[in-house]
């Protein structure tokens, strides 16, 4: 059933908008970082302007959406209010975008799906980034009956890969500059999200 949910766009965003209806995870407030600043959405899928994503399309200065699937894309590009907004296909270990491209980069729920190391695609996201780097993804509980209940959760619903424990994610995040961060969600806060600054 997870895979499926990522081969339809209709299907995808009615799951995630009853998720969302359901039990909304905490916001972590970024419109004071997005607001005014051009924005490029890695993972975009077919509905940039979910309300879950928090920044508000409107107000930054140039969108751009990307993601591996093609049919996504095309989804995100019929489905976006912004006539102005450019949409690829592209994986997020290879970014078709010069180095500080974009003031924000935001990863919204993409690395637990990568088959590859989320340094890698963190790297390559702090490339293209100017000022800040967005990720929410998941954080996997390092308690016993917790962590099975998440692991049930996930493989029936998301379909993913790699599911960190809080202490796998501050080794992939030891070497970087993180200005703020919240863990939430309704299964054991399931939900990990922070702000990496650009430093160099």
């Amino acid at each position: 059933m997870a895979s499926r949910l990522f081969e339809s766009p209709v299907l995808y965003d009615r799951l995630v908008g009853l998720k969302t209806l359901l039990a909304p995870d905490q916001a972590l407030g970024i419109r004071d970082l997005t607001d005014g600043r051009s924005l490029l959405n890695i993972g975009c899928g077919s509905n940039v302007e979910a309300k879950y994503l928090e920044y508000d399309i409107q107000r930054v200065t140039n969108f751009a959406g990307v993601d591996i699937s093609a049919e996504f894309v095309e989804a995100a590009r019929k489905n976006c209010s912004r006539a102005d907004a450019e949409f690829c296909v592209a994986s997020v270990d290879r970014l078709p975008y010069d180095q500080s491209t974009f003031d924000v980069v935001i990863i919204p729920f993409v690395l637990h799906h990568l088959p590859f190391s989320f340094e890698k695609a963190i790297r390559e996201a702090l490339r293209v980034a100017r000022m800040y780097v967005i990720i929410f993804d998941h954080v996997k509980s390092e308690q016993g009956f917790m962590g099975a209940v998440q692991q049930f959760y996930w493989q029936t619903f998301d379909g993913g890969h790699q599911y960190l424990t809080e202490r796998e994610w501050r080794a992939v995040l030891k070497d970087q500059s993180i200005t703020r961060s919240i863990q939430t969600g309704a299964i054991g806060r399931h939900v990990f999200k922070f702000v990496l600054q650009k430093t160099a």
